[in-house]
C-alpha cells in the first residue's frame, strides 16, 4: 500500500469511528451531529479548497484542532514534498491517531455511562394503532 493510500485509509477509519461514536452516544440525532461536525465544520476549515486566510474567523479557529486540516497537510506532504514528516506528514499521522483514540474513548466511555445508569438509547415504541370508535 502506498503512503498516500495508507494515510487516506487510516484517516477514513478514524472519521468512521468518530461517526459511529456520535451515533452510539446521541442515537438517531447523532447522524445530524456527525454531519455537522465532520462535514459542515471540518471541510471548510481544512484549507484544502479555500485558503484559511480567506475564511471567516470561526473556521480559522476550528482549523487549529479539526483533524481534517492536518490530514490535508499530510496528504500535501506526500504529494508535493516527498512524504517528509516535517512537511506536515508527521502532524497528520499524529492527529489521525489522536482522533481515533479520542473517538474510541468518547464512544466507549459514554455508552458505558449510559449502560451503568440504566439509560436506553433506543426510540420509544409507538403505540399500536387502535380502530376508530363507531359512532
Amino acid at each position: 500500500m502506498s503512503t498516500a493510500g495508507g494515510t487516506s485509509a487510516c484517516a477514513t477509519t478514524a472519521m468512521g469511528i468518530t461517526a459511529l461514536a456520535l451515533l452510539a452516544v446521541f442515537g438517531m440525532p447523532g447522524q445530524l451531529v456527525s454531519m455537522l461536525v465532520l462535514v459542515g465544520f471540518a471541510i471548510p476549515s481544512a484549507g484544502a479548497t479555500i485558503p484559511l486566510e480567506a475564511l471567516p474567523d470561526f473556521y480559522r479557529f476550528l482549523a487549529e484542532f479539526e483533524p481534517f486540516r492536518q490530514v490535508v497537510d499530510g496528504v500535501r506532504s506526500i504529494l508535493y514534498f516527498g512524504a517528509q514528516a516535517d512537511a506536515g506528514l508527521g502532524r497528520g499521522w499524529a492527529m489521525i491517531g489522536v482522533g481515533f483514540v479520542v473517538a474510541l474513548l468518547f464512544g466507549f466511555g459514554m455508552t458505558r455511562f449510559y449502560d451503568r445508569r440504566g439509560l436506553r438509547r433506543t426510540p420509544i415504541k409507538a403505540l399500536e394503532p387502535q380502530p376508530a370508535p363507531i359512532i
